[in-house]
């Protein structure tokens, strides 16, 4: 994905020149296929790190717990990334994040 990198020439006049977008590195495939996911279906950055912290076999406590936010707050950001991505059960959710491909 390119971007317009901008520099002014020393006379006032503006040149641009694309370069190419480096990919962020991720932690592993998990958190790439998860971020993919978000993308794709139109998730919020919260859903996503919920997504994320379930796909890695936390509870919804713990998930509570280190995003500062309630067990009750986890659970709406579950039953929305379930609606958005159109599954019923958490085995459903970890076979698309498994089967997941760029």
């Amino acid at each position: 994905m390119p971007f317009a990198e901008i520099e002014e020439e020393g006379d006032g006049a503006v040149s641009v020149s694309e370069e190419t977008i480096v990919r962020p590195r991720y932690e592993d495939k998990t958190a790439l296929r998860c971020d993919l996911i978000g993308r794709k279906y139109a998730l919020s950055q919260r859903e996503i790190e919920v997504m994320l912290l379930f796909a890695r076999g936390n509870t919804i406590s713990s998930i509570a717990g280190e995003l500062f936010i309630s067990d009750n707050t986890v659970k709406t950001h579950m039953r929305r990334l379930y609606a958005k991505l159109g599954i019923r059960k958490k085995q459903e959710l970890f076979a698309l994040i498994n089967s997941y491909v760029e």
